[in-house]
C-alpha cells in the first residue's frame, strides 16, 4: 500500500506526502515496539533481582513491666 506517492504541489513544491505519512507511521511503529521490548527487559531485570536478592530483617521487641505498689496506713 505504500509502493507508490501521492504528489502534492504547496507553492510550486512538489510533496511526497502519502509516502512520508507511511514513513512515519512505521517510525512511530518501531519506536512503540522498541519501548515495549525495553521496558519488558527492565521488568524481567527488576523480577530477577528481587527474586534471587533476599532481605532478612530482625525485629526485637523489649516489653517493660512496670509494678507500682501503694501502701495506706491509717491513724487510730
Amino acid at each position: 500500500m505504500c509502493n507508490y506517492s501521492v504528489r502534492i504541489y504547496i507553492a510550486g513544491q512538489s510533496y511526497y506526502y502519502y509516502y512520508y505519512y507511511c514513513y512515519y507511521y512505521y517510525y512511530y511503529y518501531y519506536f512503540y515496539y522498541y519501548y515495549y521490548y525495553y521496558y519488558y527487559y527492565y521488568y524481567y531485570y527488576y523480577y530477577y533481582y528481587t527474586t534471587t536478592t533476599t532481605t532478612t530483617t530482625t525485629t526485637t521487641t523489649t516489653t517493660t513491666t512496670t509494678t507500682t505498689t501503694t501502701t495506706t496506713t491509717t491513724l487510730r
